[in-house]
């Protein structure tokens, strides 16, 4: 943890007024969390915020340090945090995650995610984080962005501002390069740590940083500001094409988020279609997806023929297609179902695999109540051959024709809880009540289905 020494021939590059002049730019917040890893960005940070605070009581700052536990040194680094963050009379939440990378993640990645996930649990309403990210990270992230070979949004790099969770993220060191917060720093005598793992090269961001930058920055002094400008004219050209995306995409479906239809969709052409699934992809809450992705998207789904049912799958997410239409869903196993399970017909009933809760609405057209609350009620799944005779219909229908011709997809099909009183069908989840118990006034009782949101039927 080295100590800046101040000089008499150095004077403040950056001023309260900086920081301050960042944060009147956008909604005024209740409570600003700041990202406090104890490194160089944030301590700088962290005193901006201090001597703001002292000149401004109308913001409320508190720190919060994550402790991943990847370092011998995380405990000698909760306590540096804290005994800084108490010093400058800033409160100060230490926060335990746990970082170990899944099966095809880069332990850069889990810890981010750790990270910003308790991040995420943190910011309430009229909230703002504020991380120390600066002007030579945005151009290791461009360069990063570029080396994977990333498109327009990827090499738009870091907003200065963005929404997150119940809040908003502010970056106010952006603008400002390693170098100048660095002689912040030493002229303040800030005492910050410096992570040996930063020094590591098999790490992609560390490698850019400690050989690659540095050499490029010999022939262009001013590498890391021309990237920024770069970035910043990738997000301006990103959003014209979000926008018009986005217009596309209500025109395809107005009052539906997770599907998508198929012929409408086919009108455009190739790289309009890829545009308008990034963001369809991006809205429902998943990451930039790979070109690769896009492309089996189009040549599998969209290009396959009417009556096939294809599915693409990558570690985060599904999409299948069922006639005319794309849906999205986090990936899910088949579920395993075996025999009848009782249920009494009053409490809400969890049904097993993670097929959701199955409930009763009363006082209405539905289920004879006598019968309903003198019969044995069971509910079972999908075999062969079942039927149900529907009101206003003659004669008993199978319930495969019935899904069919209403269009219930196949996946569906075999979750769909079957309601039994006594070895009457009685229910068909939420689609179909049994003309043979249907009540004749309203003081019936209808089922309701909650299903997973793989099986909800929004189209």
């Amino acid at each position: 943890m080295p100590n800046g020494r101040r000089t008499e021939s150095q004077r403040p590059i950056l001023s309260h007024t900086f920081l301050q002049g960042i944060l009147t730019k956008y909604p005024a917040s209740r409570t600003y969390w700041l990202a406090f890893s104890g490194g160089l960005d944030s301590s700088v940070l962290l005193q901006l915020a201090s001597q703001l605070s002292s000149h401004n009581d109308s913001f409320q700052f508190k720190a919060i340090h994550i402790h991943h536990g990847l370092q011998n040194e995380a405990d000698l680094w909760v306590q540096h945090c804290s005994e800084t963050a108490t010093r400058l009379g800033i409160p100060i939440t230490i926060r335990h995650v746990s970082a170990l990378p899944r099966s095809g993640q880069s332990p850069e990645e889990a810890a981010r995610d750790a990270r910003y996930g308790a991040f995420h649990q943190l910011i309430e309403p009229n909230d703002t984080l504020l991380t120390g990210q600066h002007l030579d990270d945005q151009a290791e992230t461009f360069l990063l962005q570029m080396a994977r070979g990333s498109g327009l949004a990827g090499l738009s790099s870091m907003p200065e501002r963005s929404d997150f969770a119940k809040g908003q993220l502010v970056r106010p060191l952006l603008t400002v390069s390693r170098e100048t917060l660095k002689q912040f720093a030493e002229h303040e005598e800030l005492s910050w740590i410096e992570d040996t793992s930063n020094q590591n090269e098999s790490y992609e961001r560390n490698f850019l940083r400690n050989s690659v930058l540095p050499l490029l920055k010999t022939r262009w002094p001013s590498l890391s500001a021309s990237i920024a400008r770069s970035a910043a004219h990738c997000a301006e050209a990103n959003l014209i094409i979000e926008e018009q995306a986005e217009k596309h995409l209500q025109d395809l479906d107005p009052n539906n988020s997770k599907t998508l239809p198929i012929d409408r969709l086919g009108a455009f052409n190739p790289s309009v279609q890829k545009t308008i699934i990034r963001l369809w992809l991006k809205q429902n809450g998943y990451r930039m997806p790979a070109s690769k992705l896009l492309d089996q998207i189009l040549q599998q789904a969209l290009g396959a023929a009417i009556d096939r049912n294809p599915k693409i799958h990558w570690p985060e997410g599904e999409i299948r297609r069922y006639r005319n239409r794309l849906y999205l869903f986090r990936p899910h196993s088949a579920p395993k179902l075996g025999d009848s399970i009782t249920w009494d017909g009053k409490n809400d009933l969890i049904l097993p695999e993670g097929l959701g809760t199955l409930g009763v609405l009363r006082g209405t057209q539905g289920i004879c109540a006598h019968l309903w609350s003198s019969g044995r009620i069971s509910i079972r799944f999908q075999q062969t051959g079942e039927k149900i005779r529907l009101p206003n219909r003659s004669g008993h229908h199978l319930l495969r024709n019935l899904y069919q011709s209403t269009g219930i997809p196949p996946w569906i099909r075999a979750c769909m809880p079957l309601i039994y009183i006594d070895d009457l069908l009685v229910a068909v989840g939420n689609q179909w009540i049994s003309a043979d118990c249907l009540s004749t006034d309203q003081t019936g009782v209808k089922p309701t289905w909650t299903g997973p949101v793989w099986a909800i039927l929004d189209h």
